[in-house]
């Protein structure tokens, strides 16, 4: 990993060590996702990772944005990219966004990945906060 990277002293005492096993299970589980969004397998092994970053981007938010900047610099299909950002990215908006936002406009101009994540981000948060989400996010992709 480059300097950018994850670091212990850059999540949360409670998720450290772990965030690597995080960010490979959950780019797993979107991998092994059958053609069929009904037949969504919440039975897999590494579903564990889904559920852990959703439950990170209600109670964790700065651990949140690390990883999800983390898993958009790598390599995702279309539905784990829609997922990241329907799910984690759109929950961390609407539970932090006042603390949030500055970090997500920052990144929006400087980082093309990243502003086409949040074009995927269904409307959330407060109307002040969505609205400079709108500011930056563009057009949306669907």
């Amino acid at each position: 990993m480059n300097d950018s990277s994850l670091s212990i002293s850059t999540i949360s005492l409670r998720f450290a060590g772990r965030h690597e096993l995080l960010l490979r299970d959950w780019r797993r589980f979107y991998q092994q996702q059958l053609p069929n969004p009904a037949e969504y397998n919440c039975h897999l092994p590494e579903f564990w990772a889904v559920a852990m970053l959703d439950e990170l981007a209600h109670n964790e938010p700065d651990t949140t944005w690390l990883l999800i900047l983390e898993l958009i610099r790598q390599p995702l299909g279309d539905d784990a990219f829609g997922c990241l950002a329907a799910g984690p990215l759109k929950n961390l908006i609407e539970y932090h966004g006042p603390v949030v936002i500055e970090r997500v406009e920052d990144e929006a101009r400087s980082n093309p990945a990243f502003q086409r994540l949040l074009q995927g981000v269904w409307e959330t948060g407060t109307p002040d906060v969505w609205a400079r989400v709108e500011r930056v996010r563009g057009a949306g992709w669907w």
